[in-house]
């Protein structure tokens, strides 16, 4: 029985098996707090988007942010953050999980310092109008630092790019993805009106691999985990007088 519906499904027992796969420490994990070092994040309101069970939360107030907001299509995944963080007076105070089941995000314009999506983007069908989102509630210079899949098809293979792909971690769970290519990333980040700061695939930072079972493996040239830091411009319009 599925528990949600956007932008993918889990399944119950899948989402089981993620609370135990995502104890484990991600080697993109080092790539993330170095992007996010870089930008420097003190006193930053973040929207952490596909926030799971809310791991992101304790680096991110560790490197300064001021606020956390978790937002998750997963009901499973916002009760296990919601139980995480109840008996952590510090950190909730500082936190909040919401329920989110799809776009445009429930957020005011121009209300965050910066959005963080760590292995989402391969779960969302539209990524141009996920990027226009996080651009809107973007201040202006506010930043996106996002990994996710990605995947090179070979050449006259690339109709079968946001088509369904499993994806098996360390023998420990299947997932359902979608095949998302750098280009498309980077793409829809610049036409959300983003600058592109830094575009970096990372060959051996990930734990998951593509399952000898699916019909298309062989059609995938490279798999991949993609780093994108991109930012909202400054607003230089003068002010009117």
């Amino acid at each position: 029985m599925s528990n949600d519906t956007f932008p993918l499904a889990y399944q119950s027992e899948e989402a089981n098996r993620y609370f135990e796969f995502e104890k484990q420490q991600h080697p993109a994990d080092t790539f993330i707090a170095d992007a996010l070092r870089g930008i420097g994040i003190h006193g930053h309101k973040i929207l952490d988007y596909g926030c799971g069970s809310g791991l992101m939360v304790p680096p991110l107030l560790k490197l300064g942010a001021s606020q956390v907001i978790g937002c998750d299509p997963s009901a499973a995944m916002i009760r296990e953050a919601n139980r995480r963080f109840a008996g952590a007076s510090a950190m909730s105070a500082m936190t909040r999980f919401d329920l989110l089941t799809g776009l445009p995000l429930p957020y005011p314009s121009s209300s965050f310092d910066g959005v963080l999506l760590r292995f989402v983007l391969h779960y969302i069908p539209d990524t141009q109008s996920a990027f226009r989102e996080f651009a809107r509630i973007l201040k202006p210079n506010g930043w996106v630092v996002a990994v996710s899949s990605d995947v090179s098809l070979k050449p006259g293979r690339e109709y079968l790019a946001n088509t369904m792909m499993p994806l098996i971690f360390q023998d420990m769970l299947t997932v359902r993805t979608l095949i998302k290519q750098g280009k498309e990333i980077t793409e829809s980040a610049g036409n959300a009106g983003l600058e592109i700061e830094r575009y970096e695939r990372i060959s051996d930072a990930t734990l998951a691999s593509v399952d000898t079972t699916y019909e298309h493996a062989r059609e995938i040239e490279q798999f991949s985990t993609g780093l994108l830091v991109a930012r909202k411009p400054l607003d230089k319009r003068k002010p009117t007088v």
